[in-house]
């Protein structure tokens, strides 16, 4: 399911640990809307670094699917509020020097080696991302 331009349903939800432990890892309705959020402000980033492919890692995780892989317990992942994504081999401090979090509530930040992370507050704008790094 389309949920953007560029951002499905089935893309924010996938998880390949979820998929070998046979874990479900099927958002409910609240979660959905979330994610059209996330996929949102996914978009915005998209744009902002030059329309460029980006490639999703991580979206959504059920309580399950994120013990599985050792996320903490109140973890933005389990309401579908948080991303970790890579662009085009960037790194987190490529991606960091170009965008900056236009909305003190977004934050941004490293996952692993050419993994970015966002987390999206309810309520934050669809642009809650402008040109321009630290």
């Amino acid at each position: 399911m389309k949920i953007t331009e560029h951002f499905t349903l089935e893309e924010l939800s996938f998880s390949e640990a979820a998929a070998r432990l046979g874990l479900d890892n099927t958002p409910m309705q609240a979660v959905i809307t979330n994610l059209g959020l996330v996929a949102a402000v996914m978009e915005g980033i998209r744009t902002l670094l030059g329309d460029r492919p980006i490639v999703v890692h991580s979206g959504y995780r059920s309580a399950e699917v994120n013990q599985a892989v050792g996320g903490v317990a109140t973890s933005a992942h389990c309401r579908g509020l948080a991303c970790d994504f890579g662009e085009s081999g960037a790194s987190y401090l490529e991606v960091r020097c170009r965008i900056r979090p236009t909305d003190p509530r977004v934050r941004l930040g490293p996952r692993w080696p050419g993994a970015t992370g966002i987390v999206v507050p309810p309520g934050s704008p669809d642009k809650a991302f402008a040109i321009g790094g630290v």
